[in-house]
């Protein structure tokens, strides 16, 4: 072991924050907003709308992948791996 230590509890705190967060981003739901104006300005407000609602998709995906990676990874067995690699 190269000393570097991580705390599997934290490890689990971290992934079910990060869970969190992306189910509260999931969750946020825009309204279709119609004839608040001219043409050009509904126009502009739906693909406002549609981009942040594309933006928050993918927030929510690199949310739950980061939990995911965060949860995954057995950082003992890793730390293992990398100072055998040294060792060698």
């Amino acid at each position: 072991m190269s000393g570097y230590a991580v705390d599997p509890g934290e490890l689990r705190v971290a992934a079910a924050v990060l869970t969190d967060a992306a189910d509260t981003v999931a969750a946020v739901e825009l309204a279709d907003i119609t004839a608040v104006g001219p043409a050009r300005v509904d126009a502009a407000v739906a693909a406002f709308t549609m981009d942040a609602g594309n933006a928050l998709s993918a927030t929510a995906s690199a949310l739950s992948g980061a939990a995911a990676a965060v949860a995954g990874v057995d950082y003992a067995e890793v730390d293992e791996d990398n100072a055998r690699r040294f060792r060698i």
